[in-house]
């Protein structure tokens, strides 16, 4: 079966502080993120490959950045047109 992976952020205190501070920058929005526990994509993932629900191939898959226009595309079909 299928089943998806998404990246979910919670805004806590310190998040709050840092966006509400009048110039967050991504780094500090980022460790803000994590100090109030969120995971990132990758580490979320890992553990669904550990629990056997994915492999790490289909990992990596997901997390590659889009393809450019004329590279093709095989989401969702399998490369298959």
């Amino acid at each position: 079966g299928r089943f998806a992976l998404f990246e979910l952020v919670t805004v806590g205190d310190v998040t709050r502080k840092v966006l509400l501070s009048g110039k967050p920058t991504l780094e500090l929005v980022r460790k803000a993120l994590r100090k109030d526990g969120n995971k990132t994509f990758l580490e979320r993932g890992g553990v669904v490959v550990a629990q056997g629900l994915t492999s790490l191939e289909e990992l990596k898959r997901a997390l590659a950045p889009p393809k450019k226009d004329g590279e093709g595309n095989d989401e969702g079909n399998g490369g298959e047109e």
